[in-house]
């Protein structure tokens, strides 16, 4: 989508969210874990949430499934305000999120999930208090480098400038623009300069090439900061590009590996929503590649992936295939909405699952799942783009591929890497 059509959308979605607020609901009660629909400042912020980027208020709108065999959209909304209700409550007084490691990382990705939700940092609820100090704390780490990784690895550089960037293009709170530009000018300087990917830690005291998986938070974040407006080196940009060709594999390049054209389901599915945002999904050929692949690999309860947990790759799965559609993404859909139901706990978070479960901790697990049911909303700028393929109507089943039929076609997955 052209910026010009971002900025509408952006202007049109502040002035119904805060005409909204003059008729705001009940505020959730802060030892309410159940949570209630009621916790939106009106009913007005439903229909935002429901828009196709403002174009389509109908509820029954082919992205979303409605008279269906899938859980009602009532209940995956009540999911959300579960998780929404967990997370507030797990937020510290400073306003960080933390249960492992880096708190600028936990923070971004909670706050996305309120700015997911249609939540707006002035609206005076629990959602909007909690968004609004979050992000306030987030931009205080930002030293005079720009360099707010607090002490840990380029994760937590990369999510909290695409946070900040996501933040910016939809409150044009100006406080954001500085440390911003800050943080992606750190983020320049990082790139190893001759491969053009990013790596753990920053060139040159790395002087590895870099790995898809920290390269593609980095490409978002750089990817939202150009939508906002921020200075963003295209030379930057090419020399990431550059690396993610260096990963791909395939006929139509469309598969992506980890450090290397070795691929995998988790990494292509970073790979696919890169290309997606850099408007490079014009290649449908690769398109088609990657959203194929994924297909033999759509979510299932207890899935075998090598190097990453589960929440991880559905969350990139969702946005690739959402942006994708098609039967593509109605098939991913169908497929991983239950899953997320049946597994969310009472509390309303979710526990890590997979390789790497320990690392992500629960704050960050529920942050991706939360993320993966409200794609939908399009209520973050970086999936305001228009989907590839006309999705067809939720329920109405196709067959679906066989694994056989491109893994055997596309190699073997990689024995190591994500």
């Amino acid at each position: 989508m052209s910026s010009g059509k971002t900025t509408t959308f952006s202007l049109v979605a502040t002035f119904l969210l805060n005409l909204a607020l003059q008729a705001a609901g009940p505020a959730v009660k802060p030892g309410d874990r159940a949570g209630s629909l009621n916790v939106d400042p009106a009913q007005n912020r439903r229909a935002v949430r429901f828009s196709s980027g403002l174009k389509e208020m109908d509820r029954n709108h082919p992205a979303r499934p409605s008279a269906t065999n899938l859980p009602s959209i009532d209940e995956t909304e009540k999911a959300v305000v579960r998780a929404l209700n967990w997370l507030t409550g797990e937020q510290q007084e400073e306003g960080y999120w933390q249960k492992t490691h880096s708190k600028v990382a936990h923070t971004g990705l909670a706050a996305l999930c309120y700015l997911s939700f249609g939540v707006m940092p002035e609206d005076n609820t629990p959602y909007g208090r909690a968004l609004d100090k979050g992000t306030e704390w987030m931009i205080k780490q930002v030293n005079k480098y720009g360099d707010m990784r607090d002490g840990d690895k380029m994760y937590g550089q990369a999510i909290g400038a695409l946070t900040m960037a996501e933040m910016y293009i939809i409150t044009k709170d100006e406080k954001y623009r500085k440390p911003l530009q800050a943080a992606i000018n750190f983020i320049s300087k990082a790139q190893n300069p001759k491969s053009g990917g990013w790596r753990h830690q920053p060139w040159p005291s790395s002087s590895q090439r870099g790995d898809l998986s920290v390269t593609g938070w980095i490409y978002m974040a750089l990817q939202s900061a150009k939508k906002a407006g921020i200075d963003v080196s295209k030379e930057t940009i090419d020399k990431a590009d550059k690396f993610i060709s260096s990963v791909s594999a395939g006929e139509a390049k469309g598969l992506y590996g980890y450090l290397r054209s070795l691929p995998t389901a988790s990494m292509t599915s970073v790979g696919m929503f890169c290309r997606q945002l850099a408007g490079s999904d014009g290649n449908e050929k690769r398109q088609a590649e990657s959203a194929e692949y994924l297909s033999t690999h759509l979510p299932q309860p207890d899935q075998q992936l090598r190097g990453t947990g589960h929440y991880h790759y559905w969350y990139y799965g969702t946005h690739a295939m959402y942006l994708h559609g098609g039967d593509e993404w109605a098939a991913w859909h169908e497929e991983l909405v239950p899953i997320l139901l049946v597994k969310q706990e009472t509390d309303g978070s979710w526990s890590p699952q997979g390789q790497r479960a320990k690392h992500e901790g629960r704050v960050v697990t529920t942050a991706w799942a939360t993320l993966s049911l409200t794609v939908y909303y399009k209520c973050l700028p970086m999936l305001q783009g228009t989907q590839t393929k006309s999705p067809r109507k939720f329920g109405t089943k196709k067959k679906k591929p066989k694994k056989t039929s491109v893994t055997g076609r596309f190699l073997r997955q990689t024995p190591r890497g994500r």
